[in-house]
């Protein structure tokens, strides 16, 4: 797998994970240091849930083969959960900066 499909898928899976974490009721409250209504709760679950599939889908395409792709694509998930777990337990409002920058990275490697 080539190191800029690498990042990409990287970028994306740690945008889905910070979207995911957006809906928890703990984690928003964390990251934006107010309450935010429930109505958002499902639109950022099926938000975070795209992300992620969208990382699947880079790491397969240029890793050649299905296998391969999805091996490459939990270990990608391990970083970008691992990284964010940290984030949260130690600046949780960084975090959500780190999600937003992730997600402009991604979106712009995948782009170009």
């Amino acid at each position: 797998m080539s190191a800029p499909a690498a990042l990409t898928a990287l970028a994306i899976a740690c945008a889905g994970f910070t979207t995911l974490a957006l809906a928890m009721d703990r984690h928003r409250c964390e990251m934006l240091g107010r309450e935010w209504p429930r109505r958002f709760v499902r639109p950022l679950r099926l938000a975070g849930g795209a992300l992620l599939a969208g990382a699947l889908h880079v790491t397969c395409l240029d890793a050649g083969s299905v296998s391969v792709g999805i091996l490459w694509w939990l270990g990608l998930l391990s970083i970008a959960g691992t990284a964010l777990v940290v984030l949260l337990a130690y600046r949780p409002r960084w975090s959500l900066w780190f999600g937003c920058a992730a997600l402009a990275f991604g979106l712009a490697q995948a782009w170009f």
